[in-house]
């Protein structure tokens, strides 16, 4: 029964009404995820920084949302356009039945992976880097 109402559904042009409550985990998500970004940013920040960088600090930060946002903006401008391109629909068309928000997420899913394999290479130059001022510090403790 339900898969011949579904069947049905998707054969025909009407419009399916899907709720916004749908959304509400990604933006609780999201959400806990600009929180918990944001303190470990500026934890960071602090800790790798002089206590007179203090306002230095929070301008890094604000630059980087800043930055986001609009790298955010462009894309899905981008992303728009081409694939709006000979009349065909956008994947972010206001017509939810009509666009192709998935392959937007998968997008994004893909940007975010390479986002990580980034931040792993970030990682260990960083540990690299710190690995050497422990021994450089704890050679010149040893001369001294």
């Amino acid at each position: 029964m339900y898969n011949i109402i579904r069947r049905d559904l998707a054969n025909s042009n009407t419009p399916v009404d899907i709720s916004a409550m749908w959304l509400v985990p990604q933006f609780v998500l999201l959400g806990l995820t600009e929180a918990f970004n944001g303190i470990g940013q500026l934890e960071f920040y602090y800790s790798k920084l002089p206590n007179c960088r203090a306002s230095l600090v929070m301008v890094m930060f604000t630059v980087s949302m800043a930055v986001a946002s609009l790298v955010a903006s462009i894309l899905s401008n981008i992303l728009n356009s081409i694939t709006g391109q000979g009349g065909d629909v956008s994947w972010l068309s206001s017509d939810t039945n009509a666009g192709h928000v998935d392959y937007y997420y998968w997008l994004l899913s893909s940007l975010n992976f390479l986002n990580f394999l980034y931040y792993l290479i970030c990682c260990r130059v960083h540990l690299s880097f710190s690995s050497s001022e422990r021994r450089l510090s704890h050679a010149v403790d040893m001369e001294g």
